[in-house]
């Protein structure tokens, strides 16, 4: 809700115009004036207190804007190391692993090739034992 405080201020003295214009005693003029002075001067405060308040309701809303983008990188910074460090380890297990199915696959070679060499050697032996 918008309210024009010009206008307000405006019908605030028009009637402190009109007491004093109708009332013929001085000092009842002039507690009249006063008391719509006061009445003036309390809406006035009243309307900057109202102002106030909405700008620090934009003040708050900003902190609270601020706040929330500081947890949110806070938050993205942590998962961001977080997963850095699980990667790490992940390769590091992989990198392990790894290299114990090719150690696993060098011996299984090694022996294979010497199965091989061995079964040869029997080939030929018995090759040459019955050409003799």
């Amino acid at each position: 809700m918008t309210t024009n405080y010009n206008c307000i201020g405006r019908r605030c003295f028009s009637l402190c115009r009109r007491f004093v214009e109708q009332e013929g005693n001085i000092d009842m003029k002039i507690t009249k004036l006063i008391l719509a002075m006061v009445g003036t001067l309390g809406l006035a405060v009243s309307m900057a207190a109202q102002d106030s308040s909405a700008g620090q309701d934009l003040k708050d809303a900003g902190k609270d804007t601020k706040n929330a983008a500081k947890k949110t990188a806070h938050a993205t910074e942590k998962g961001a190391k977080k997963t850095a460090k699980k990667t790490k380890e992940v390769a590091t297990a992989t990198a392990d692993k790894t290299k114990e199915a090719t150690d696993a696959t060098v011996d299984g070679t090694k022996k294979a090739a010497k199965a091989t060499k061995h079964a040869t050697k029997k080939v030929v032996k018995k090759t040459e034992d019955a050409v003799k």
